[in-house]
């Protein structure tokens, strides 16, 4: 015996679409806010362009690996006096594993020295300057911007290893084993250390985090200046179009947004938790 429903198999009640919500949970952004939040990639890319025209005046000879040490050490401290007033709690729970590390890790860099002053003698320069910037690019591309937590995690380690082992590559091309130390020890510092730092001022020192990102900004140029005016021109022109075009770019597609939330969507799964004890 057959049951014919009383409606068709397509059919739709008039009050099916009452309790259709539109753009809820969409989130509004605003301007100042993304001109800020942009600071971290324009950043990273400051970093980069810093480190590699440190690279270019050890390479020619304008500076020595005198300065570049002194530069790193001096920076350092800074940088760590800096970081104790910002994250004392972490300091009272890692400050004797923060010393070893940093100590073992110069005495890895100054005992692999002469196995890296000798890395690439049988490659071509050519080949050393393009895979050194691909690795710089994937350091951009799998860099860690969120802010999330403290602030203070370690660097990811894809974004990190690239960076590290494109310095040694850059390294392996200067004419001594101090110059090769002097930039590797330089290396560490930069992309491992200085990037922990201003995720932590980001969260918790918002304005010093904006004067470093200026900072940075004005210092590449400058490395820069005397080595391309094309470069600075170019970095210039990017720099300025994440920070401020960007944000600008992002708030007006958010009026394209459509999410549609109805009685039909899947049902959410909420977790409950149970005291113990």
């Amino acid at each position: 015996m057959k049951i014919f429903a009383p409606f068709p198999d397509n059919y739709v009640d008039s009050s099916f679409l009452e309790e259709m919500q539109k753009n809820v949970n969409v989130r509004t952004y605003d301007y100042m806010s993304l001109v800020i939040n942009s600071g971290l990639i324009t950043l990273q890319i400051s970093s980069i362009m810093i480190f590699l025209g440190v690279f270019t005046h050890l390479y020619s000879g304008t500076i020595t690996p005198n300065g570049v040490a002194i530069f790193s050490f001096v920076s350092s401290i800074f940088g760590y006096f800096i970081w104790i007033y910002n994250t004392p709690q972490f300091l009272k729970r890692a400050n004797n594993e923060n010393y070893k590390e940093i100590v073992m890790l110069f005495a890895i860099v100054l005992g692999l020295t002469p196995i890296l002053k000798t890395l690439t003698e049988d490659t071509s320069s050519d080949t050393i300057w393009a895979f050194t910037i691909i690795l710089f690019i994937t350091n951009l591309l799998f860099f860690d911007y969120t802010t999330t937590g403290n602030g203070i995690q370690f660097p990811a380690s894809v974004s990190v290893n690239a960076a590290i082992f494109a310095s040694v590559l850059l390294a392996s091309r200067l004419p001594t084993k101090h110059h090769v130390f002097s930039l590797c020890s330089y290396s560490v510092c930069w992309f491992v250390y200085f990037p922990m730092l201003c995720k932590a001022l980001k969260i918790r020192s918002p304005n010093l985090f904006t004067i470093i990102s200026i900072s940075s900004f004005i210092s590449a140029s400058l490395l820069w200046f005397g080595i391309s005016k094309l470069c600075v021109l170019l970095y210039s022109s990017v720099f300025m179009f994440i920070t401020f075009v960007c944000p600008y770019w992002f708030i007006s597609l958010q009026k394209y947004k459509n999410e549609i939330i109805g009685p039909w969507d899947e049902a959410t799964i909420m977790k409950k938790t149970r005291a113990i004890g």
